[in-house]
């Protein structure tokens, strides 16, 4: 994108902006993040030109975005036809005949569709482009009178040239102008998004309204749910536990070296100046998973020689030490099977290094500080059990 964007360069008569094909096609029209400034209440069409053109100045300044741009063309060359309907009447011709004909050859009018070669096609009336491309090509268009006679076109109304929209776009049965942007390299989409609100928040007036767009809005509408869907998987994994155990306390010892090896993973992705993005959460789940499997290596054997008798603290020495061989080889398998996707490099890659190193540094954490926590944690249960009988 910077290559095209530094050979577009040499253009300075064009205004270009590169953006990135939508992550799901269909969802947007482009990648990146997609808002809508509507034109609420008494907002006029110029009210809502003034508040983009206010919004793209301060975007360029925040260090959050970048390739900040609006679909808008509030000011665009046309041809503006002004009917004589006086005339028109006493011709005879109904105006909506007058329209109808200027759409179907300086627009298109859909007809039919037809299929060939296994395939539909869709049949439009256009005229060809050198047929509608200057004022004088206006001669060419005749409409019928109640006589049956053609009549020009140009003889039922003036031409003129000036400056208008090229398009209105609704959202939300508002009118609205589509902003589209990047997040700047170090910054999260949310980071990008809040910048984004931000702006508009400041520097808008109260009659032009935001609303998300796209990929965009399901990720407004699926944030902030890390917390909750973290705080499942621990459920998950203590009802489990319990159920295996046939107690609501041992499974505890497990769970306390969790956030060891969570604590690890974001100490990595802060290291490495990566986000915490929707590909590291994924990657969470799955290292949770992993540490739980560690812990319970060594809670279980642990268990069962408290069971047969032995004394709590030589139990859970006695499991670290048998447990900790196979712990090591499998994780450190595991740690280097990660490497390839921590160092990943062309397209996607960035998807890869978010759970790559999440992973990889979690779990270098829990083999390191979690197998020694892990009995130091089913002790300290085992003592509170011992201490409440109930």
């Amino acid at each position: 994108m910077s290559d095209a964007m530094k050979e577009f360069y040499n253009y300075p008569e064009a205004k270009v902006y590169v953006t990135r094909p939508p992550v799901i096609p269909g969802l947007g029209e482009s990648g990146g993040l997609e808002m809508q400034l509507e034109a609420r209440g008494d907002a006029s069409w110029d009210n809502l030109v003034s508040a983009t053109d206010t919004f793209l100045y301060y975007a360029s300044l925040t260090p959050e975005l970048q390739s900040v741009s609006s679909a808008m063309q509030s000011d665009i060359p046309q041809l503006y036809f002004d009917v004589d309907r006086d005339q028109a009447k006493f011709l005879g011709i109904p105006l909506s005949d007058i329209f109808s004909t200027m759409k179907a050859y300086l627009g298109s009018v859909y007809v039919n569709d037809f299929n060939m070669f296994n395939r539909i096609y869709r049949v439009y009336i256009q005229a060809e482009a050198p047929y509608r491309a200057t004022r004088d090509n206006l001669d060419l268009f005749f409409v019928r009178g109640n006589d049956g006679s053609m009549v020009p076109l140009t003889a039922l109304g003036t031409t003129e040239y000036t400056t208008g929209p090229g398009s209105i776009k609704r959202f939300n049965m508002f009118t609205t102008a589509s902003i589209n942007a990047i997040a700047a390299p170090g910054y999260s989409t949310g980071e990008a998004m809040a910048a984004m609100e931000r702006i508009a928040r400041e520097h808008l007036p109260e009659n032009i309204g935001l609303e998300w767009s796209g990929l965009s809005y399901q990720e407004k509408k699926a944030g902030g749910q890390t917390g909750f869907v973290l705080a499942l998987v621990f459920l998950f994994v203590f009802l489990f536990l319990a159920a295996q155990y046939e107690s609501w306390v041992v499974p505890i010892a497990v769970l306390l070296s969790l956030p060891v090896a969570t604590l690890g993973a974001y100490l990595g992705i802060w290291a490495t100046g990566l986000e915490n993005d929707i590909y590291f959460q994924i990657g969470m789940v799955t290292l949770i998973g992993l540490a739980a499997k560690n812990a319970i290596l060594i809670v279980e054997f642990a268990k069962v020689q408290v069971d047969n008798g032995v004394d709590v603290v030589k139990a859970a020495i006695h499991a670290a030490q048998m447990r900790f061989r196979p712990i090591l080889m499998t994780s450190l398998a595991f740690v280097l099977g990660m490497l390839p996707m921590v160092l990943a490099s062309g397209p996607g890659s960035a998807s890869r290094h978010s759970i790559g190193t999440g992973v990889f540094f979690g779990m270098l954490v829990a083999i390191t500080v979690g197998i020694v926590l892990v009995p130091f944690f089913f002790v300290l249960i085992y003592k509170i059990k011992k201490q409440d009988p109930s």
